[in-house]
């Protein structure tokens, strides 16, 4: 790709492996975050897109010059209370606007990762298709869909190919928060309980951390502009998920117990249809979730041994 990317959010949960996608297929990378730091042999920026007053004016004096923009920074809420929720509905609302408008000033396409939780319930007959409303149900969502339309209008007033990739469930190596496949992998490690909320039929699509780069490297390949998917198209009940968590770990002697808790999910199994990513991006996910869970633990293993040495 002869191309200068510009990622921010370089080195966050996907961030990371964004970096290292577009680095895979040849691209320049120019890369920022809020703290700074470094992503293998790039050196991340540091620069707060929400509150400097002149961050385009820091963008520039980082010399960053770039043909697209692939966006990931974003403020992700700090706790359940109502202020955590409009901090982060706040910073990220301010983060998207800065983008859209650094992008405007500069003729940079634009793609913008967001999320299958827009959607809020995915309520009504699957699958579910990019022409279905968003109905998002937090502040940080509701932020998500407005950043999505900040970014569109960028395509409106530009005509430069901008793309929002709506990410289902990401996991893999290097993500901060931990998810239900990480707390699954460390109790089967352990062979601790394998606690399932509800009655474990409720259901999610999990997508690997590398597909997902992929899939923004595709769209920034192919000049792509639209609503895009990305997913697996097969979601998996937290049951069979316990149940793949405790297999791919050798000896495991985890039981995994039912109705532990209620499940606040219970019913939910979304079907997301990622079509037309195939037929625009020429995008699919290659990991199979056995496949995605050994990778995880791998890195997971490789964490604690590491702690272990150090200590």
């Amino acid at each position: 790709m002869s191309v200068r990317v510009l990622v921010t959010g370089a080195t966050g949960s996907l961030g990371t492996h964004v970096v290292r996608a577009f680095r895979a297929r040849g691209a320049e990378v120019v890369a920022i975050s809020r703290g700074g730091g470094r992503v293998d042999d790039v050196v991340v920026h540091s620069v707060d897109l929400a509150e400097s007053a002149h961050t385009l004016d820091a963008l520039s004096a980082a010399r960053i010059r770039c043909d697209c923009v692939v966006h990931l920074a974003a403020a992700l809420p700090a706790g359940p209370s109502a202020p955590a929720m409009q901090a982060s509905f706040d910073r990220t609302t301010a983060i998207d606007s800065t983008v859209a408008a650094f992008c405007r000033a500069t003729a940079c396409s634009l793609v913008y990762l967001s999320g299958t939780a827009v959607y809020g319930r995915m309520t009504g007959p699957p699958p579910v298709t990019e022409e279905r409303a968003v109905a998002p149900d937090t502040p940080y969502t509701a932020a998500k869909a407005a950043g999505e339309l900040s970014s569109l209008e960028v395509y409106a007033a530009t005509g430069l190919p901008v793309a929002c990739l709506r990410v289902s469930a990401p996991y893999g190596p290097g993500l901060r928060r931990p998810t239900v496949i990480e707390m699954f992998l460390r109790a089967a490690l352990s062979s601790n309980e394998l606690l399932v909320h509800g009655s474990g039929e409720r259901g999610q699509d999990f997508t690997f951390a590398g597909d997902v780069a992929h899939a923004a490297v595709r769209a920034v390949e192919v000049g792509a502009s639209g609503i895009f998917n990305i997913a697996t198209g097969e979601p998996v009940t937290m049951r069979r998920l316990a149940e793949l968590a405790r297999e791919v770990v050798p000896g495991s002697r985890s039981r995994i117990a039912v109705g532990g808790f209620p499940d606040p999910e219970e019913g939910f199994f979304p079907v997301i249809d990622v079509a037309k990513a195939h037929e625009i991006l020429g995008w699919q996910a290659q990991t199979t979730l056995v496949d995605g869970l050994r990778v995880t633990l791998d890195a997971i293993e490789a964490r604690a041994a590491s702690t272990t040495l150090r200590a």
